[in-house]
């Protein structure tokens, strides 16, 4: 019953004879001017490796890379033998700088590993800035891919919900950035996808993050009733459930014409503790087969949480999404929980980030996320909310 309510006894067409009009970057975002990068206050390479003699390891300089946030130094080992010395280092460096320093066995090629330390005065990564440095805005991508923000040599790092990572977790205590992280994958599509070739099922339960993109058609819903966020937590636990009969429905299509073709379905979850506090087993089950079976009928999942608990994020959940991102953790468990290993929880917060994604051989990727205004994303609503975007396409 709740299924027909929410989206009809059939499933609502896309009316693919429109033509919808996908707005330029320069007319939904602003010209922000990145903060200047000055690292004269930062210390030099010299200057780290004689810290790292002082904790008795022996290591020569091979290069340096600045990012938003932290500044990465790569070292070679004199002997390798001193490579466990080098991993427990940065916590005696972190009490003699007063700021955070973290190990990172990625190192460039020629060094043996790599010695991130938090910068005095971190530089702000606008969105504007970086979605129109991607390659995502010059060319025609994939219906899902957005931009996550910076690396720690300062290239935009993007990606998608696609083959390679068909769904996503984001987690991380209050303050990591979680919310603006999620507001920059969403507005990412929202920039260059069209309602006929994307869709979305926005489940909030907070009510306060998602509910801007509240009456913008991307949203998934039947022609009778009015797009909506999804705030009541019952709901939103009946709706995972009927994701999964929408899945099982795209099966049917396809096993009858396998050359159909789906518009993408990308289901936002905002706060997983809340659904699991009312229907753990419920809610659990409807994300699993999910993951193990959408990505053939084209349907992603994206949840973001900020309880990074075995309780809330379970094994068999995090066993099935392959894509993982951490912000700030308080305790390596949390971290491990997160990313299946330590170092979110030296983090610095404020879109500080750990990327585990399934191409990278289990290597995490650090970056700072990309910070989109809340007018940027009013403007971006605003856009595709005026039905005169729309225009019905005359065939000859």
């Amino acid at each position: 019953m709740l299924f027909n309510k929410l989206f009809g006894k059939k499933q609502p067409k896309v009316n693919n004879n429109f033509l919808w009009v996908i707005p330029r970057p320069s007319q939904v975002l602003t010209d922000a001017q990145q903060d200047i990068n000055d690292t004269s206050t930062e210390l030099t390479t010299e200057a780290v490796a004689q810290l790292l003699l002082q904790c008795g390891v022996c290591a020569t300089p091979v290069s340096h890379s600045v990012g938003a946030s932290v500044i990465n130094y790569n070292f070679k080992l004199t002997n390798l033998k001193d490579y466990n010395k080098a991993k427990k280092a940065p916590e005696a460096m972190t009490a003699r700088l007063q700021r955070k320093v973290s190990f990172d066995p990625n190192a460039v090629t020629g060094a043996d590993f790599a010695i991130a330390i938090e910068r005095k005065s971190r530089s702000t990564v606008y969105f504007s800035n970086t979605f129109k440095r991607s390659t995502i805005a010059k060319q025609n991508a994939h219906p899902t891919a957005f931009i996550l923000g910076t690396d720690t040599q300062g290239k935009v790092l993007e990606t998608e919900l696609g083959d390679s990572m068909p769904h996503m977790l984001v987690a991380g205590q209050a303050g990591g950035g979680k919310s603006v992280l999620l507001h920059s994958i969403i507005c990412s599509i929202l920039t260059k996808a069209s309602p006929a070739c994307t869709r979305f099922i926005f489940i909030d339960p907070k009510m306060v993050e998602l509910s801007q993109y509240a009456g913008i058609p991307h949203i998934y819903s039947d022609s009778t009733i009015a797009p909506q966020v999804i705030t009541d937590v019952r709901t939103a636990v009946n709706t995972l459930a009927h994701v999964c009969d929408i899945m099982d429905w795209r099966y049917q299509q396809m096993s009858v014409n396998p050359n159909i073709k789906f518009s993408e379905l990308v289901v936002v979850v905002d706060e997983l503790a809340d659904l699991m506090m009312m229907s753990k087993k419920q809610v659990e089950d409807s994300i699993v087969r999910i993951c193990q079976k959408g990505r053939a009928a084209k349907i992603r999942i994206l949840i973001a949480t900020q309880s990074p608990r075995a309780s809330v994020i379970t094994g068999l959940i995090r066993a099935n999404i392959p894509g993982k991102i951490a912000l700030r953790c308080a305790t390596a468990i949390d971290s491990r929980i997160c990313i299946e290993k330590n170092g979110a929880e030296m983090l610095n917060g404020r879109g500080d980030a750990l990327l585990l994604h399934p191409s990278n051989n289990g290597a995490l990727i650090r970056f700072q996320a990309a910070y989109i205004s809340p007018s940027e994303i009013q403007n971006i609503c605003n856009w595709w909310r005026d039905v005169s975007r729309c225009k019905e396409y005359q065939s000859a």
